[in-house]
């Protein structure tokens, strides 16, 4: 009898260990695309003249995400890093291309200051020279992969 209740325990352990075991899902990762902020970058530079000029080529221009806005399901209370972006200005032009999903990812982006001789309104150049800063410190976006925005920064 003991021998009869021992092969029924051994035979019904077997059968729930090969009933429960299912094929596990496979983990896609969702696509991973870029985004692309570009526009000019200007600022007041001759006072004798109307409207804005483009600020000096090789002016140095950031922009920051967090990665933890590329994570599909991100971990409560993990710290993601940010990543920084580098670009300059040419041209009066500057371009960024970010990494993005299919989740908007939040952009700030800002410039390195930099100095610069002013024209005054009688055409002579300015005895000192002056450091210019971005107008509003920084810009701020949201974008997702595929997205195309045009943003100009103001000195």
């Amino acid at each position: 009898m003991k021998k009869v209740l021992f092969t029924m325990i051994v035979l019904a352990s077997f059968a729930f260990v090969f009933s429960s075991c299912e094929k596990e899902e496979e983990y896609t990762a969702p696509a991973m695309t870029t985004a692309k902020i570009e526009g000019r970058v200007q600022s007041n530079l001759n006072l004798q003249a109307t409207g804005l000029e483009s600020v000096p080529d090789g002016t140095k221009l950031f922009a920051r995400i967090n990665l933890g806005d590329l994570v599909q399901y991100p971990i409560a209370g993990y710290n993601y890093e940010d990543k920084i972006y580098t670009t300059t200005a040419s041209g009066g032009k500057y371009t960024f291309t970010i990494e993005a999903g299919t989740q908007p990812v939040t952009v700030s982006i800002w410039g390195e200051d930099f100095e610069y001789t002013l024209v005054n309104a009688d055409g002579t150049p300015q005895t000192d020279r002056t450091v210019l800063t971005l107008t509003e410190g920084w810009y701020g976006t949201t974008i997702s992969g595929g997205d195309h925005q045009v943003i100009d920064l103001v000195y």
